[in-house]
């Protein structure tokens, strides 16, 4: 780690900022790519993004990630940089450098199958690509019937 920098922590980072206090209350707005406040165990706040999302991208995302937490404290609030699909595969491939520099991968992003299972429960993204496979089976069934 280079002098004046530092790795992504989110444990440490919520333990920073849980520990200031005081001040006079500031008015702040959060606008979400998906927000459910209704969700179990708490409120979820999701960053949809590319999954190569350029360095300012990822520095606004985590800091309305971090102001989300902050303003849900106590209500057991989740944050995620998510991406609805991994170019790299697997989540143990993905090295996009400007995600890594920001976030920290293991407790602040969603790659894939993660972000859609987070969101409608386990299975959701299998059942997903049954669902788009549909269409294209329909249209390959078509197109055998006319050449037959």
């Amino acid at each position: 780690m280079r002098s004046g920098r530092r790795s992504p922590s989110h444990d440490s980072e919520m333990r920073e900022i849980f520990s200031v206090a005081g001040g006079e209350p500031v008015e702040i707005s959060i606008i979400a790519d998906l927000f459910i406040s209704d969700f179990k165990p708490g409120p979820l706040f999701l960053e949809i993004k590319s999954p190569r999302p350029n360095l300012d991208i990822c520095a606004e995302s985590k800091k309305k990630m971090l102001y989300f937490i902050a303003l849900f404290e106590g209500m057991k609030p989740e944050a995620y940089l998510a991406f609805p699909y991994n170019p790299f595969v697997y989540r143990d491939k993905y090295n996009h450098r400007f995600t890594m520099q920001i976030m920290d991968l293991d407790k602040e992003v969603l790659i894939g199958e993660e972000m859609w299972d987070k969101i409608g429960g386990a299975g959701t993204y299998e059942e997903l690509l049954e669902i788009a496979g549909e269409p294209k089976n329909a249209i390959l069934r078509e197109k055998k019937r006319i050449k037959d």
